[in-house]
């Protein structure tokens, strides 16, 4: 029973992670062709903000880049 729900579960969230990176993936296409952003947000400034975010931790920003990577590859 329990691993019916969970299995569910982890159909939900995989299937709402690839829907979510989808629309980033657009929102980046989108913003570069047309040069202004979709959905009201400017998606490449916020990822470069992001993904800076790790450069200026050090190695505890790469460790959890890694982590984050790991965790998305992971199928």
């Amino acid at each position: 029973m329990m691993d019916s729900i969970f299995s569910t579960a982890k159909t939900w969230m995989k299937g709402l992670v690839d829907l979510l990176s989808g629309f980033i993936a657009l929102g980046v296409l989108v913003e570069i062709v047309f040069g202004g952003p979709i959905f009201g947000a400017p998606i490449v400034s916020n990822l470069t903000n992001f993904i800076g975010g790790f450069g200026t931790n050090g190695f505890a920003g790469f460790l959890a880049l890694l982590l984050l990577v790991g965790l998305y590859n992971r199928k």
